[in-house]
């Protein structure tokens, strides 16, 4: 069986379509702005501008390829950290208690946004560090390469849990075989 048949890559592809819309309807707006409010079109160009470089900055680091999740039948890999991802790898055999938490915030104007954060520990950690953190959108979760199907947070943390406590390559190429379902080269 090929390498890529037996993986599952996880990626932001719900948040990097939304975030490419946002990148084409800036501009559009800035261009409406001008024609309604002429005499405050810098004002307005240059906000929008400003909201245009923190999204091509955000496309830049949080949607590359470096933040994608991939699972194999041997280990996971992921990265971490915020301004500059550290590619990190654990084994199955090393990774020991997976969890996660919702972190939920509000607006002022009543706008509620979930971050799910997954924790995975290393087993036999000495000293007992801080454990590895992937951050994880809930409301748009992350999307199987080639796939129609989303994971959620939770899906996400059942998966990995299944391969952590799979006793071998062959279990873990089945649960990763069954859980890549709605193939999009069969639609």
């Amino acid at each position: 069986m090929q390498e890529e048949e037996t993986q599952i890559v996880l990626e932001r592809r719900s948040g990097r379509k939304m975030l490419g819309c946002l990148l084409i309807v800036i501009p559009i707006g800035w261009i409406i702005g001008a024609l309604v409010e002429p005499d405050k079109a810098g004002l307005v160009g240059s906000f929008l501008g400003f909201l245009l470089l923190m999204g091509l900055f955000s496309m830049a680091t949080d949607f590359s390829k470096n933040r994608r999740i991939v699972v194999t039948p041997y280990q996971i890999q992921f990265s971490e950290g915020i301004f500059k991802a550290t590619a990190m790898t654990i084994s199955w055999d090393e990774l020991g208690e997976v969890d996660y938490s919702v972190k939920v915030s509000r607006a002022e104007n009543g706008v509620k946004s979930t971050t799910c954060i997954i924790y995975l520990n290393r087993k036999g950690a000495k000293p007992p560090g801080k454990p590895h953190r992937i951050d994880y959108s809930d409301e748009l979760g992350r999307q199987v390469k080639n796939s129609s199907r989303t994971i959620h947070a939770e899906e996400a943390v059942q998966l990995i849990e299944k391969l952590r406590v799979a006793g071998s390559e062959g279990e873990r190429i089945e649960i990763i075989n069954n859980n890549k379902a709605q193939d999009l080269q069969g639609l």
